[in-house]
């Protein structure tokens, strides 16, 4: 025997657009937060701006160490100097009245101190004949901000005092044992670094307005996509 029908009626079809399907929601990522203990940025991105890198190994560092120390030969004498004076503090209470003995042991020993300090810095940045270091520098608004394996830095254009040329190499003069080298093997040719020069010189003279700049100095120097500068 057959049961009897369910009374109650069914719930009406659900009608949907299979032409228009209602879309997934749209879940969006959170937005990451800047670390502001983190010092070292990389320069921001800008249109006016000129950019030179280049990939550095042993020998052209080295040749860079002594460029600095042919440009800023004081500021080396004042370091060993420095050294000297806290060494002849200690030497010359054992120096039984020689003074000038002393003295000239506390300066051997303030050089030799400065040497292997510079070798030690030197190959950690270069620890074997085959290692490179990607260097590149941009000229912003703002100043030279400087990029290397260890961070970037920014020295604006009020703390600068002279750019030179050594050589074909430029040198930046920036204070005290503190100067920036680009060699000319981060341009095109010697011609090219005598233009990145005199736009730098310019710069200063402008407080790093671009209007001192031509379009094709722009076009030349300007940053690759994936530099991010």
């Amino acid at each position: 025997m057959m049961p009897p029908p369910d009374p109650t009626p069914a719930p009406p079809p659900v009608l949907t657009d299979a032409a228009n399907p209602t879309p997934p929601p749209v879940l969006t990522p959170p937005v990451p937060q800047e670390n502001p203990w983190v010092v070292n940025r990389a320069a921001p991105p800008s249109v006016e701006s000129l950019h030179i890198e280049y990939v550095s190994m042993r020998a052209l560092g080295l040749r860079g160490e002594l460029v600095a120390g042919r440009y800023q030969p004081l500021s080396y004498a004042f370091s060993i100097g420095i050294w000297a004076f806290w060494i002849g503090t200690v030497v010359l209470r054992f120096a039984n009245g020689n003074i000038a003995a002393g003295i000239a042991l506390s300066l051997f020993l303030a050089l030799l101190l400065n040497v292997v300090m510079i070798l030690v810095l030197f190959l950690v940045r270069y620890p074997s004949a085959t290692s490179t270091r990607k260097l590149s520098y941009t000229l912003q608004p703002t100043g030279l901000h400087g990029r290397n394996p260890q961070g970037t830095n920014l020295k604006p254009w009020k703390s600068f005092r002279s750019v030179k040329r050594i050589g074909d190499d430029l040198i930046l003069d920036y204070g005290v044992m503190a100067t920036a080298y680009m060699p000319v093997e981060a341009f095109r040719d010697a011609a090219s670094a005598e233009r990145f020069m005199q736009a730098m010189r310019d710069l200063k003279a402008a407080n790093g307005d671009f209007a001192v700049i031509s379009p094709e100095l722009r076009t030349e120097f300007a940053a690759s996509p994936q530099t991010g500068t």
